[in-house]
């Protein structure tokens, strides 16, 4: 029982992030511009592909590849609704006063509702597809029975909670939804940042896809986790072809990290970020002050910071929670990817968010807000990387 009061507890306490607005509007009277894919008889409409469903003489259904005659249906598989939610809003538009879809979950029955204006369709994550009915266009022509039907599909929730599986983690999500709003925008050990990046463009690249950039960064978590080169750079840094930067590196912990390439990003594990000159000497002053002052008690690692990795397939995003002995601990970073233009272009977006282990004191004021200089470069360099190689 008390575990069950906790779940509850911690779904209350989680902070939801809105990334922007996310809609798609698809015009069927619109031909001109659909492109037909004969491979798989679907229709790019606006950005979304549709396969446009006949009837036999027997009521069966047939798909329609290229040619065809009324009546017939517009079919969206969930797969190519790029939208990132928890349920969606179908509207009308155009002269019908009435409009009929079907929609089907994962291993249910199909539902079929009429609506006027618009009807919200929930568990947006198990749905298989949506049929579109009462279409009464010439196919492939530019005449429609009453006006160009289109139909407009827009999240309404737009963030599927995240409940990370390590213990840490969970308690570092209370601990940061718990804040009050005038602690967030006071002067404190609290940071915050944001960094949004367009990395591609669906119209120059076919890989664009939300799910393709986002499995790309799951399967390789240097895209995830920081590399020492994320970092913002000193002088010491840049000239390291010294005679010594053998020693340098091994005394800023690079070869005892885990800056390894081609690793998947998984659930649930450990991965220790190594800093560059910066971070040795953060690590350096938060040993001292861990030994001078009573505030700054919490263990601090030399030049290392272990986080915790935590998927969050459904949502398309992927969070570094910080575990004692960072410096910025607690806290966590998520990087979302998703597309505020119907899939034409597609984004990343990195939240940052957490504490100083110094707490509410000068020291932790400092530090946090050096980190928002330092994250928002760091989390540049790494999508300037993810950049080119979608270009």
């Amino acid at each position: 029982m008390k575990k069950v009061m906790y779940l509850i507890i911690f779904l209350m306490s989680m902070t939801s992030i809105d990334i922007q607005a996310q809609s798609c509007s698809i015009d069927f009277g619109d031909y001109s511009s659909a492109s037909f894919n004969s491979s798989n008889c679907t229709y790019l409409f606006n950005g979304v592909f549709v396969s446009l469903i006949g009837f036999n003489d027997f009521g069966e259904e047939i798909p329609i590849c290229g040619s065809g005659e009324d009546p017939w249906i517009a079919r969206i598989m969930k797969p190519n609704i790029p939208l990132i939610g928890e349920s969606i809003r179908v509207t009308t538009n155009g002269g019908l006063e009435t409009m009929t879809i079907r929609y089907k979950y994962i291993g249910q029955e199909l539902s079929e509702e009429f609506f006027d204006e618009s009807i919200v369709i929930d568990d947006f994550s198990n749905l298989e597809f949506i049929d579109v009915l009462d279409i009464e266009c010439t196919l492939l022509g530019s005449e429609c029975g009453l006006s160009p039907a289109s139909v407009a599909l827009e999240v309404v929730d737009p963030v599927i909670p995240n409940i990370p599986s390590n213990p840490t983690a969970q308690q570092t999500e209370t601990t940061l939804s718990g804040l009050t709003d005038d602690y967030r925008n006071g002067i404190n050990d609290y940071h915050y940042y944001e960094v949004d990046n367009e990395i591609c463009n669906s119209q120059s690249n076919s890989n664009c896809t939300v799910d393709n950039v986002y499995n790309f960064i799951k399967n390789n978590r240097e895209f995830q986790v920081p590399q020492y080169l994320d970092f913002p750079q000193t002088p010491a840094d840049i000239l390291d072809t010294d005679p010594i930067a053998f020693l340098k590196r091994l005394i800023n912990n690079r070869l005892l990290t885990d800056e390894i390439t081609n690793l998947p990003a998984i659930d649930g594990d450990t991965v220790i970020i190594g800093g560059n000159d910066l971070r040795l000497l953060a690590g350096i002053a938060g040993l001292i002050l861990n030994q001078a002052l009573e505030e700054c008690s919490g263990l601090v690692n030399i030049n290392s910071d272990p986080v915790v990795i935590s998927l969050h397939d459904e949502g398309k995003s992927i969070t570094n929670y910080t575990l004692p002995g960072h410096t910025l601990h607690p806290g966590k970073i998520t990087r979302f990817v998703y597309s505020e233009d119907c899939g034409q272009t597609v984004r990343v977006r990195t939240i940052g968010e957490g504490l100083h282990f110094c707490g509410d004191t000068p020291y932790g004021v400092v530090f946090s807000f050096l980190n928002i200089g330092v994250g928002r470069e760091t989390f540049q360099n790494m999508d300037n990387r993810l950049i080119i190689f979608f270009n």
